[in-house]
């Protein structure tokens, strides 16, 4: 009984280790923020030969974390979990 204890804490603090590792966190919700955030790609569309200037660049990053954060803020811990799975195990986590 003690070894199945052990082998299972093992692999608990082995899943927090790698999830503090990976995301800096092991609250779900900031963690699935951090994944919408590395899923979501902007295209900015310019003309041959311009430039985007770097605070709009800056401006839109903001903007997008903000949606994702007030996004995220309405699901429960159980709720950003699932969420997180679906990242990690599926090959489309939005068509859950």
């Amino acid at each position: 009984m003690r070894k199945i204890i052990n082998i299972i804490l093992i692999a608990a603090i082995l899943l927090l280790g790698a999830a503090l590792w990976m995301y800096g966190t092991i609250e779900p919700c900031a963690m699935l923020a951090q994944e919408f955030r590395k899923d979501i790609v902007v295209e900015i569309r310019v003309e041959d030969g311009d430039q985007v200037p770097e605070e709009d660049m800056r401006q839109a990053e903001r903007k997008i974390d903000e949606a994702i954060d007030i996004a995220v803020q309405d699901f429960s811990q159980l709720q950003c979990t699932d969420k997180l799975m679906a990242f990690w195990f599926l090959d489309d986590p939005y068509q859950e």
